[in-house]
């Protein structure tokens, strides 16, 4: 299934929504390195999957996904096989 950046779907909305943090000290309360964050928002271009993925990037670098759903734990075992 490809996803797409919620920007391709959505620019002039993703303008007004994307969000990026900037972490300026060393010594923050969740000891994450310094730089800048971007939260990159990724859908479906294909199905209603009811997922999103997240993608982290830290100064321009991929480091992290986070993917959310919200449909039930049981539309998510009929669509994906898994139960």
């Amino acid at each position: 299934m490809p996803y797409l950046p919620f920007y391709n779907l959505c620019p002039e909305t993703a303008i007004e929504e994307t969000r990026v943090i900037t972490i300026l000290d060393r010594d923050n309360d969740f000891s994450l390195p310094v730089g800048e964050y971007a939260f990159i928002e990724l859908f479906c271009d294909e199905c209603d999957c009811r997922r999103v993925f997240l993608k982290v990037l830290l100064d321009q670098k991929e480091v992290a996904n986070i993917v959310y759903g919200w449909g039930k734990l049981s539309y998510y075992k009929r669509t994906f096989r898994g139960g």
